[in-house]
């Protein structure tokens, strides 16, 4: 629930425009950042305090300078991420299929009751089944690399 409502939220954030959402970000940040010095400084010193006011407005902002890019930049990069994630998991998927076609061709030459020898290109053995093995009174381990 919270990753769909988090997803929800990225989606939305990327259609804005990444000014507004820069500008959006620091108006954010000013508030809070007045109301919380504010909150501070009259616990502090039973007072609101002007130079704290104005360090807080200062820090906020070149703070959300800084901050908004980077946010932005990974708003923007986080599609590629995904498609990148989704072109991997086709990947594995198709690996998987093919992992379990070798998996059953190897198994049916296993039980066939012919012998089969697969060799390579330098004329040695790759692949021979246990029929083929046991007509020439070895066993399959035997005969690879032979």
């Amino acid at each position: 629930m919270v990753s769909s409502m988090l997803r929800r939220l990225v989606k939305h954030l990327k259609q804005i425009n990444p000014w507004h959402f820069i500008w959006i970000i620091m108006i954010f940040a000013e508030v809070f950042t007045a109301i919380m010095n504010s909150v501070q400084s009259y616990i502090f010193w039973g007072r609101i305090d002007r130079d704290l006011m104005i360090i807080g407005t200062i820090d906020a902002f070149f703070i959300t300078a800084v901050i908004a890019p980077v946010a932005i930049y990974f708003l923007r990069h986080s599609d590629e991420l995904e498609r990148n994630n989704e072109e991997l998991r086709a990947a594995i998927s198709a690996r998987d299929v093919s992992e379990h076609k070798t998996l059953l061709l190897r198994n049916a030459l296993e039980l066939l009751p012919i012998g089969i020898t697969v060799s390579g290109e330098d004329g040695k053995i790759i692949y021979v089944n246990r029929s083929e093995a046991a007509n020439h009174g070895y066993e399959v381990d035997e005969l690879h690399g032979k």
